[in-house]
């Protein structure tokens, strides 16, 4: 369950945990653990509002749990009229069993008449060792993700109806992340080799955002054994497909 604090949130549980600071979405989900051991070097589920570019402190206007959601909403600012509210969400669902779904629901909407809504959701996870899911609708249709050396190299994942699945290196642990076809605009993976640690940027809503227009998008993630991890992942999109994304409010 989480637990909040006036500039922090934490969720805990037999299996998973991991904290956060409120004003600093883009940090996303930190401190991990998995099954009691740390996952070194991860961050899950980082928000940033494109047009106001790289870390820095928002300004919150409310910030509150309801159940498995931990729901904050974001001010306006100088440089992005956007008006954000970002909504984590950490689901024991049956048919993920034996792993943790993990959901990042964002909304944007504005006052003013124009405006940039794009939304970026960031993982950072050690490790390259990563695989994508394409088309086919089994475990088999997996396929290793190509890195030409070991220095720093992006590789554009270009469809939606897609997952990615990383095996962590060291770890018993993988990750699996669904490329949502709603409002999904841009996907990439980056290598940096100075951290050792791959970067699964995804980026949403395409076009300009009037007054009176809300936009909704959902990135949607699991942590897993690595024993049936590409069989979960393939259950696990087909669901998140066949199913519309849930109200944050």
């Amino acid at each position: 369950m989480w637990h909040l604090d006036p500039s922090s949130a934490r969720w805990e549980s037999a299996r998973f945990s991991a904290a956060m600071e409120l004003a600093f979405p883009s940090r996303g989900l930190q401190a991990i653990t998995w099954d009691g051991a740390a996952l070194a070097d991860a961050a899950l589920m980082q928000v940033t509002v494109a047009a106001r570019g790289g870390e820095r402190a928002e300004r919150i206007e409310d910030a509150y749990i309801r159940g498995s959601d931990l729901i904050v909403t974001y001010a306006e600012a100088s440089d992005s009229v956007v008006r954000p509210q970002v909504c984590w969400r950490v689901v024991h669902q049956p048919h993920a069993a034996p792993g943790v779904v993990l959901e990042v629901l964002v909304s944007v909407q504005t006052q003013c008449l124009d405006s940039d809504p794009r939304v970026q959701v960031t993982s950072v996870l050690p490790g390259r060792e990563w695989m994508l899911l394409t088309g086919g609708a089994a475990a088999s249709d997996c396929r290793p993700v190509g890195w030409p050396d070991a220095s720093p190299q992006t590789v554009d994942v270009a469809a939606a109806c897609q997952a990615l699945l990383a095996r962590l290196p060291a770890s018993a642990c993988s990750y699996g992340h669904i490329l949502t076809p709603s409002d999904l605009v841009h996907a990439q993976l980056s290598w940096d080799a100075a951290r050792r640690a791959t970067a699964l940027e995804t980026t949403y809503f395409a076009g300009r955002l009037e007054k009176g227009v809300l936009r909704r998008a959902r990135s949607r993630a699991v942590l897993m054994p690595r024993a049936g991890d590409a069989e979960l992942l393939v259950e696990l999109l087909w669901g998140t497909v066949a199913t519309a994304p849930p109200l944050t409010t």
